[in-house]
């Protein structure tokens, strides 16, 4: 059993020769500076219901954001990742089987000391929009660039992109990494060799 506080879960999902990661709902949409629109990216998951496994609660996100189930990854060497992007070593144990990383947030809102417990794995079949506003599948190198440069939704279907949507998704938009898909990000500056061992073609 955790000590940790864990009050979300995500899964880091390989499909094809890519990644899928989630573009939020309508009604997070945010206008920058420029008044273009962005739209946060991430991976599958949420929040942990009360009394519900990690497991448990990773595959009810799923079936309700992409309609399916998701196999995990059990081969995993758990670290932790604190607000300022720094790396701890987990002991064994000491995280449910499965879990290959903790990452602690310091956006507005996020509870001091909870952390997100993030998977990897893949969708048991093919992945649809549920309750978002669309999926994307990015192959890994087009999504490392979202590291340096931002891109609209219709440069990441120029690149290779494959999106599915169930809202009507503006090429214009921009594509801004979030949650987990931000802290893969940091480690791939920071840690590459810790993104390795969770995205192997990267």
């Amino acid at each position: 059993m955790s000590d940790f506080m864990i009050i979300g879960v995500a899964i880091v999902l390989t499909e094809r020769n890519g990644f899928l990661f989630e573009l939020q709902r309508e009604a997070k949409w945010k206008r920058g500076p420029d008044a273009i629109i962005e739209i946060g990216m991430s991976c599958i998951g949420g929040t942990v219901e009360e009394g519900e496994s990690l497991e448990n609660a990773l595959q009810r996100e799923a079936t309700e954001e992409i309609g399916c189930r998701v196999a995990f990854d059990r081969s995993a060497k758990p670290f932790s990742l604190d607000p300022a992007g720094n790396v701890s070593t987990l002991p064994p144990g000491s995280v449910p089987d499965g879990v290959q990383f903790l990452w602690e947030g310091n956006d507005p809102g996020f509870v001091p000391g909870a952390v997100v417990a993030v998977y990897a794995g893949h969708a048991t079949a093919r992945a649809a929009p549920g309750d978002l506003s669309g999926i994307v599948t990015l192959e890994s190198g087009l999504f490392h660039q979202l590291a340096t440069e931002s891109s609209t939704i219709q440069h990441l279907e120029q690149q290779g992109a494959i999106l599915r949507e169930q809202t009507r998704i503006p090429r214009s938009a921009r594509v801004k990494p979030v949650g987990t898909a931000a802290r893969l990000l940091d480690l791939r500056r920071r840690y590459p060799e810790l993104l390795n061992r969770i995205l192997p073609r990267s």
